[in-house]
C-alpha cells in the first residue's frame, strides 16, 4: 500500500472514531430519557488490496432497540411502562378517528390533554382498542366497530372525555327492621254518642237516659262487616204522668204528698236483692228508703246500692245502673206499683245509662268492638279492626239512633285505615304512621327518589306498610303511594307472610323508565322494644362522574366512576416486529418501520410474546453510563492513535519530497 494508502486509512479511522464518539454523546446526553435506546459504532475493514493489506476503516452504527431500560415507579397512573417485547401506537387521529402518521415508542410518559386524550411530550396521541360494553375488542362479537383488531384501522384514539359512569336502576331494596310488639294498634273507625233531647242535655255517663221518642224494651243494632249483629235494648221502669187525670194517688205534681198510709210499701228487685220503699207522709226520711212524693222518692231509690232514680217531665224513671233486669212489686197498703207503673212488673235486661251501654257493647263483643269515654265525658262507640267497616240499624223504627246522636241514616262508617282512599291512608299524612324508614332509590336515568316504607299496627302480630314517595309529584301514583302490604308475624315474633312488596311498579314523571323493585323484609322482627332499622340497602346506582383511570398489565383501561362503578373503555395493544432493531429511529422517543424492521403486528398485552403494560412506571434509558465513559476514553485514544497514522505519513511524504533529484 502506498504513503497514500496510508494517508486515507488515517483519515477513515478518523471519520469512524468521531461518528462513535458522536454516538456515544448521544448516549449520555439521553441517560434520562424515558424510553431511549441505545446506539453503538461498530467496525468494520476496508480491504483494497492483496494479501490482507488494508484500505482504512468503515464505521457502522448498530441500535438496541430489543434491550430492556430500567423500570422505575412514579406517582402518575398515565405513565406506563412495557416490560417486554413491544411498543406503543402513537399517532394523530383522523377526522374519521382513524389514525394517521402512525408511530412506535417505548416513552409512556403520557399526560392528558384539554381533550381527554393520552399524549407524550411530542403531542402524539396513544391509540388503542375501543371496547363495547361487552368488554369486545373491534372485529370481536357486538363490537360496532367490525375491522379486525389486527389492523391499525381498528385503532381509536384513548380517550377519556364525557365518559360518565352508567346508572344502575333500583331493582331490589332489602331492609330488616324490629317494630315494637309494645306498640298500641290502630283502632277502627268510631262514632259518639251525642245525646240530642233536651231532658238528656249535660247528663253525665251514670246519669238515666230519658227518652224522648223511644220506649223501654226498644233497640237498636250494631251491625259488623264481619257479619256480626249485636243488639242492644233500652229497659227502664218509667211511671205514669204524675199531672195526667187525676194524678197518682192524688198526686198531680211531683212535690205533692201521695194519698196513703204510712207503712205502705213497695219493692224493687234487682239481681236478688229486694228493696223496700215505705210511704211516710211526713219527714220521710230518704235514707231509710221513705218517701212521700214523686221527687223524694227517686233520691230514695238513687240510695241503694244499684238503683239509679231520674224525674223528668212529670214522671219516674228507674233502672239499674249496671242494665240489669228490675223487678217491681206491690207491697202492704197502697198499690204504689199499679197507681204509679201502671201494673208494670220488669223489664229485660239492658241499658238505660250511657257508662252501661259502654259495658254491655265491651262485653258482647269486645273481640270486634269497643266503647270509651273520651276526655269530654262523651261515649265512642267503634270498632276494633281498622280495616273493617259497621253500621247502625235502629230496630224500632222510631228516630232511636236520632236521638242517641248516632248515625241513623243506614251509611257504612270506616273503614279508619284503607291505603286505597287518601282520607284513610299514611301516604296522604291522614293516618299517623306508627313507624317510618327513608330510603333513596335510583332510576333508569340514574336520578335520585326517595321513598318512606312506613307501617302501622292494626291488630296484635300484623302490620300494614305503605310505601310512597316522600315527594309525591315525582311518581303518577295517588298520593305518592306505590305499594301497600302487610306483614304478619307468629308469637315469638319472627316474621311469617309479607304480601304486596314484591314487583313494585313505580312509573316516574320525569320521563325515566318505570321501574320494577322488590322490596324484601325478611328478618324484620317484632319484639318488645326500640323501632330499629337493622338493615337497609338497595342495589341502584345515580350516574357517576369519572374519578380515575387505571390500566392493568394486560392493557385493559378501566374507568372508575363516583358512583363506585367501574368501566373498562379500552384495551392497550403492543406492536411487535420481526426485527425491532430495524426500526428507524425519529426525534421524541419514537420509531418509524423500515424493509430491515418488517411488518408491525398488534398483539394483546401477555399474548404471542408481547410483554406486560406496567402502570405508574416508566422505562429508563438503556444507555450504560460506566460503559459510555469507557468507550469514550477507548475511542479517544483510538482517535488519538488515528491522528498519529496521518502525522507519520505526512513525515514519510515530506522526506519523499525532500530526496536529491
Amino acid at each position: 500500500m502506498s504513503l497514500f494508502g496510508a494517508l486515507n486509512t488515517g483519515v477513515s479511522a478518523l471519520s469512524a472514531f468521531s461518528n462513535s464518539i458522536s454516538t456515544i454523546s448521544t448516549n449520555i446526553a439521553n441517560i434520562n430519557t424515558v424510553g431511549y435506546k441505545s446506539f453503538a459504532q461498530q467496525y468494520s475493514a476496508i480491504i483494497t488490496g492483496g494479501g490482507g493489506v488494508g484500505g482504512g476503516v468503515l464505521g457502522v452504527e448498530r441500535q438496541f432497540v430489543t434491550q430492556q431500560g430500567t423500570l422505575g415507579s412514579t406517582t402518575s397512573n398515565t405513565d406506563l411502562a412495557i416490560s417486554g417485547n413491544g411498543f406503543f401506537v402513537v399517532g394523530t387521529e383522523d377526522t374519521d378517528g382513524t389514525i394517521t402518521d402512525t408511530k412506535y415508542t417505548r416513552n409512556g410518559a403520557f399526560t392528558l390533554d384539554k381533550d381527554g386524550n393520552y399524549i407524550n411530550s411530542n403531542g402524539d396521541i396513544l391509540f388503542g382498542w375501543a371496547l363495547d360494553s361487552s368488554e369486545q375488542k373491534p372485529g370481536e362479537g357486538t363490537n360496532a366497530n367490525t375491522t379486525p383488531s389486527q389492523l391499525l384501522d381498528s385503532l381509536s384514539a384513548v380517550n377519556v372525555l364525557g365518559v360518565v359512569g352508567q346508572a344502575n336502576p333500583t331493582t331490589e331494596v332489602d331492609a330488616q327492621y324490629n317494630l315494637d310488639s309494645t306498640t298500641a294498634a290502630l283502632l277502627g273507625a268510631t262514632d259518639e254518642v251525642d245525646l240530642q233531647s233536651t231532658a238528656n242535655s249535660g247528663n253525665t255517663s251514670t246519669e238515666l237516659i230519658i227518652p224522648a221518642s223511644f220506649n223501654s224494651g226498644d233497640d237498636f243494632s250494631l251491625v259488623l262487616s264481619s257479619g256480626t249483629t249485636a243488639t242492644f235494648t233500652y229497659t227502664i221502669s218509667r211511671s205514669n204522668d204524675v199531672t195526667s187525670g187525676s194524678g197518682i194517688l192524688g198526686a198531680t205534681d211531683v212535690d205533692d204528698v201521695f194519698t196513703a198510709n204510712d207503712g205502705d210499701a213497695f219493692t224493687i228487685t234487682v239481681g236478688g236483692v229486694n228493696n223496700v220503699f215505705t210511704f211516710q207522709s211526713s219527714a220521710p226520711d230518704e235514707d231509710q228508703l221513705e218517701f212521700s212524693t214523686l221527687n223524694n222518692l227517686a233520691d230514695a231509690i238513687n240510695q241503694t246500692s244499684t238503683l239509679i232514680a231520674r224525674v223528668s217531665g212529670n214522671r219516674l224513671y228507674v233502672a239499674d245502673e249496671d242494665g240489669a233486669a228490675v223487678t217491681l212489686t206491690n207491697g202492704s197498703g197502697a198499690a204504689f206499683v199499679t197507681a204509679m207503673f201502671n201494673g208494670s212488673s220488669g223489664h229485660a235486661a239492658g241499658w238505660s245509662t250511657l257508662a252501661n251501654l259502654e259495658t254491655l257493647i265491651d262485653t258482647h263483643i269486645s273481640d270486634e268492638t269497643y266503647a270509651e269515654f273520651d276526655s269530654s265525658g262523651n261515649l265512642d262507640i267503634g270498632i276494633i279492626d281498622p280495616t273493617a267497616t259497621f253500621t247502625f240499624t235502629d230496630d224500632s223504627s222510631d228516630a232511636m239512633l236520632t236521638e242517641l246522636g248516632l248515625d241513623s241514616t243506614g251509611a257504612t262508617i270506616g273503614p279508619a285505615y284503607d291505603p286505597t282512599v287518601t282520607a284513610t291512608n299514611m301516604a296522604s299524612g291522614n293516618v299517623t304512621p306508627s313507624f317510618s324508614s327513608a330510603v333513596r332509590v335510583f332510576d333508569a336515568q340514574g336520578s335520585p327518589h326517595d321513598l318512606l316504607i312506613s307501617f302501622l299496627k292494626t291488630e296484635a302480630n300484623e302490620w300494614a306498610v305503605e310505601i310512597y314517595a316522600v315527594d309525591d309529584t315525582e311518581v303518577t301514583a295517588t298520593d305518592g303511594l306505590v305499594a301497600s302490604g302487610t306483614l304478619q308475624f307468629d308469637g315469638t315474633g319472627a316474621l311469617t307472610t309479607s304480601t304486596g312488596l314484591t314487583d313494585v311498579a313505580i312509573s316516574w314523571t320525569n320521563g325515566a323508565a318505570a321501574s320494577t323493585i322488590d322490596f324484601d323484609l325478611t328478618g324484620t322482627t317484632q319484639f318488645a322494644g326500640s323501632f330499629l332499622t337493622n338493615e337497609l340497602d338497595q342495589n341502584g346506582l345515580a350516574v357517576g362522574d369519572l374519578a380515575g383511570t387505571s390500566i392493568n398489565d394486560e392493557g385493559f383501561l378501566t374507568a372508575s366512576f363516583s358512583n363506585g362503578t367501574q368501566k373498562r373503555l379500552f384495551k392497550i395493544p403492543l406492536a411487535l416486529f420481526p426485527n425491532p432493531d430495524g426500526l428507524e429511529p425519529k426525534s421524541g422517543g419514537v420509531f418509524i418501520p423500515t424493509d430491515d424492521s418488517g411488518t408491525v403486528v398488534l398483539e394483546d398485552a401477555k399474548e404471542n410474546g408481547a410483554g406486560s403494560v406496567l402502570e405508574k412506571t416508566l422505562e429508563g434509558s438503556n444507555a450504560d453510563i460506566a460503559r459510555e465513559f469507557t468507550q469514550l476514553i477507548v475511542n479517544q485514544r483510538a482517535y488519538q492513535s488515528a491522528s498519529r497514522i496521518i502525522q507519520t505519513t505526512d513525515s514519510l511524504l515530506e522526506e519523499l519530497a525532500n530526496l536529491p533529484r
